[in-house]
């Protein structure tokens, strides 16, 4: 859902505003790992990537104008690894088809489970989704902890003048005034309750504790070296090298898959695509890694130097 430009302040704040805010914003994040060198001007490099990551396979199809990049979906006969021998697509502009792959269309599938027929969801889109559901949770719950913080308490009277006196001495003190005079019996008749019996700022900061640990661990999955900081202290260098050798898991399946994919396309249409995955910040961490390293290891080169004291007697 679009909105106008004159609606923004009557936009509501609800989970599906903020689900559909973070999965775009996820989308994006996955995409800037991707890296494509020498694509056809015919190639969308906008459409690839998000066909990857949201479905986990693209085709790639020749025209009498050129190859394409086309939707769809992988089916036919099984062959005897039971993977599917077509890649059947509709498009308005291209036409439809049904061509065998390998032979007739290039098809680059994003992961191994997506050369799977039977995956019940492509690409990186569990992912995405599972993780823009746990931050618009989170930031619905911050909205809340922070409107919370302005509850601090309900007040009783018994009568309406009591209610009016308590109204008058409540905004006194709210606008500063050091003191106000009331009749004796107006504390009989007038008592205050707190509402919120937690800490906000207790609340909040777990809230967004929670909100940097969702995030990091997306951006972990996709290589990107981000260290989620519950210390509440700084985090030493071997803390933040700590995750690199293990980020590459699902990162090296894709560039695995894809180049596949890629190398198919290079055969059939005499292209020369390349591919590779983008890794943030790991060269960093290993350097500082090896800095550490370095700097720890034991000097073993033996200097002599000159005895500048005077003559020393062997016992």
């Amino acid at each position: 859902m679009r909105y106008n430009v004159r609606e923004l302040k009557n936009i509501p704040f609800t989970y599906d505003l903020l689900f559909a805010r973070f999965k775009k914003k996820l989308v994006n994040t996955a995409s800037s790992i991707f890296e494509w060198d020498n694509l056809p001007e015919t190639f969308d490099e906008n459409f690839l990537n998000t066909e990857l990551i949201l479905t986990g396979h693209v085709g790639i199809i020749e025209n009498t104008d050129g190859i394409y990049t086309v939707r769809g979906n992988v089916g036919g006969e099984m062959n005897e690894y039971y993977k599917p021998t077509q890649y059947i697509y509709a498009n308005p502009v291209l036409g439809s088809g049904s061509p065998t792959i390998g032979k007739d269309v290039a098809v680059l599938f994003l992961t191994t489970e997506d050369t799977d027929p039977f995956t019940p969801n492509g690409g990186l889109s569990m992912l995405i989704d599972s993780t823009a559901t746990l931050l618009a949770d989170n930031q619905l719950s911050l909205n809340v902890a922070q409107k919370n913080s302005r509850l601090m308490l309900i007040a009783d009277a018994d009568g309406e003048s009591t209610s009016n006196s308590a109204e008058l001495v409540l905004n006194s003190m709210y606008e500063g005034k050091p003191y106000k005079v009331v009749h004796k019996k107006f504390e009989d008749d007038f008592s205050v309750n707190p509402l919120v019996t937690v800490k906000p700022a207790e609340s909040m900061r777990q809230l967004i504790e929670n909100y940097q640990f969702i995030w990091s661990t997306f951006l972990q999955e996709l290589g990107i070296n981000s260290n989620f900081n519950l210390k509440r202290e700084r985090l030493v260098q071997a803390e933040v090298a700590l995750n690199a050798e293990c980020m590459d898991t699902l990162i090296d399946d894709i560039e695995k898959n894809v180049k596949r994919g890629v190398e198919m396309c290079n055969s059939l249409y005499g292209t020369d695509i390349k591919f590779n995955v983008r890794r943030y910040g790991e060269e960093h961490a290993f350097e500082g890694l090896n800095k550490r390293d370095e700097l720890s290891q034991p000097n073993t080169v033996a200097t002599s130097q000159p005895d500048k004291g005077g003559d020393t007697n062997d016992e």
